[in-house]
């Protein structure tokens, strides 16, 4: 249940921009990282964030469940003289390239 105007706090993925010198000169760089950050806000704003996002999650476990079952099938039904070659292609989720980028290292200080 909602509670009208109580805050709650989450965590949240977020880039952040940060300044660093170069080794080699004087220099400063500017990387943009990935990280894991608290927010907070009311719960009316999450209820609603998620109720956003729910036909999202549903048609990508609905895509990873026909996949899976797809594939399969194929396989099984594959002849001897025949190979299956299987191209992830990933879906283009804001959420899973930040994700993605911390767990590979990419944002690491």
């Amino acid at each position: 249940m909602v509670e009208e105007g109580k805050q709650v706090k989450r965590y949240v993925w977020r880039k952040k921009s940060i300044e660093s010198l170069r080794k080699d000169s004087n220099d400063i760089k500017i990387k943009r990282i990935t990280v894991k950050d608290i927010d907070q806000g009311s719960q009316e704003v999450l209820a609603e964030e998620i109720n956003n996002d729910i036909p999202k999650a549903a048609k990508h476990i609905f895509n990873i469940n026909h996949q899976y079952n797809a594939l399969r099938e194929l396989r099984e039904k594959l002849k001897q003289n025949e190979i299956l070659i299987h191209i992830d292609f990933s879906e283009n989720n804001n959420c899973a390239s930040e994700v993605q980028s911390v767990h590979f290292g990419a944002s690491q200080r």
